[in-house]
């Protein structure tokens, strides 16, 4: 059956010390105490592929419904997910139009909550949520008919912070009705992309709070750090001219002691008439616009090795040096003349 396949699949996924925590409650027909006693039984090693041989052996053994099986498969997948979120890149929400008086909602009643919202637009829809480190996950699938068998398309994950008017998904381009549905739940009657991205969730919301922060401290946001060159440093191996101490002492200064970890940079510069005079007068209707990308496993400590070996010289424009205080990783800059209209 295919549902049992995606079953072991998704449960090889794990790690082994992992299962007894997320995979064994899932199945309430063992315990792990049994699975142990099976593998020490026939002498197997504790892996997580003999792991789920004896969990198969036990599906097959269990006459289960299919949307049973069904049920406990979401359930898995929103699961691994919760405890392997930075796998995935996240895209944020911000919530706004508070319509209901804020509750902190166990994962029961948010997934019911959802379900209900989808069901009363005509969307059959299956639902899971799970809460983990703080974080509320929920797995959503669509429910699709086809020659008179269902199927479920490919889960939509959301990350919810209570207390905070964010939220994360984890596709980039999602169905408007999927965020509506989530924002009410929550209590709001509305909610906007925001240009923020990133693997790291807790790194995501430690940006907007540190944004928030600035905004209600206005008075330090717009002075950017000050960079100052240090005297060349006598020792009996010579004298040491170069200014590398004092470089990363200014990017600590700009992004913090421990700052959030982002992936990616996204700077989009404005659309501006060609300068080369040669060419201008050849395409004198043309505009070009230059876009960069930049990419690390922690941009902050990238920014800041760049910032060292002088690829970039202080000190730096506001957009970089403000960097962690905007809330987002995708910034577009504009010319004085798009500034001032």
């Amino acid at each position: 059956m295919l549902v049992k396949r995606q079953l072991t699949k998704v449960i090889n996924r794990f790690k082994f010390e992992e299962l007894e925590s997320a995979v064994i409650p899932v199945f309430p027909e063992t315990s792990w105490s049994r699975v142990r006693s099976k593998l020490i039984k026939n002498h197997k090693t504790f892996t997580v592929a003999n792991a789920v041989h004896v969990i198969q052996d036990i599906l097959d053994n269990t006459d289960l419904s299919l949307k049973d099986l069904h049920d406990r498969l979401t359930t898995l997948e929103v699961t691994y997910i919760s405890r392997h979120n930075n796998k995935r890149i996240w895209y944020g929400y911000k919530l706004s139009g508070l319509n209901n008086e804020l509750r902190h909602l166990d994962s029961q009643e948010i997934q019911e909550g959802i379900k209900k919202e989808f069901y009363s637009n005509g969307l059959d829809m299956d639902i899971k949520a799970v809460m983990y480190d703080s974080i509320m996950f929920i797995c959503v699938k669509e429910k699709k008919k086809k020659k008179k068998a269902q199927y479920l398309l490919l889960p939509t994950y959301f990350a919810l912070f209570f207390g905070q008017k964010y939220f994360f998904c984890s596709r980039k381009n999602v169905s408007v009705d999927y965020i509506k549905t989530i924002a009410f739940n929550l209590g709001y009657n509305n909610s906007k992309r925001i240009k923020l991205m990133g693997k790291d969730l807790k790194s995501l919301i430690k940006l907007l709070w540190i944004k928030q922060q600035n905004v209600l401290q206005a008075g330090d946001i717009n002075q950017p750090p000050v960079y100052q060159p240090s005297n060349p440093v006598i020792s009996n191996n010579g004298t040491d001219y170069t200014q590398s101490k004092q470089r990363k002492k200014y990017a600590e200064q700009c992004f913090g002691k421990d700052p959030p970890i982002l992936e990616k940079l996204v700077i989009k510069g404005p659309e501006e008439s060609i300068k080369h005079d040669s060419v201008a007068s050849k395409l004198p209707t043309n505009n070009i616009r230059m876009n960069w990308e930049f990419r690390s496993h922690n941009m902050a400590r990238f920014l800041t090795a760049l910032i060292e070996r002088r690829a970039f010289m202080p000190p730096l424009p506001d957009y970089i040096s403000n960097f962690m205080i905007m809330g987002k990783n995708e910034l577009t800059l504009q010319t004085e003349q798009q500034t001032q209209s």
